[in-house]
């Protein structure tokens, strides 16, 4: 009942449909448990996609790829002329 009211005030000013329960929203996986009230949104396929793009599919995954709270100046950096390309 309260979510039809809802829909029918959404669509006083919307275009709307209710297509079901959603799976997939903007590239984001959605999964839902409502017995326990939970959803869970991941984006793995687009990480796996990007990786894949990159050509970074065998790269080894670290936790931080450096130390934490590291602060880099530009003296840090390598010259303009020796950054691979």
């Amino acid at each position: 009942e309260l979510y039809q009211r809802f829909l029918a005030d959404l669509g006083k000013d919307f275009e709307l449909s209710d297509q079901g329960p959603v799976s997939w929203y903007l590239g984001v996986s959605v999964k839902q448990d409502l017995a326990n009230k939970r959803t869970t949104l991941s984006q793995e396929q687009y990480v796996k996609d990007v990786l894949e793009r990159f050509g970074m599919t065998g790269a080894t995954p670290v936790s931080t790829p450096m130390e934490a709270n590291t602060h880099l100046t530009s003296a840090d950096c390598p010259p303009p002329h020796k950054v691979d390309k």
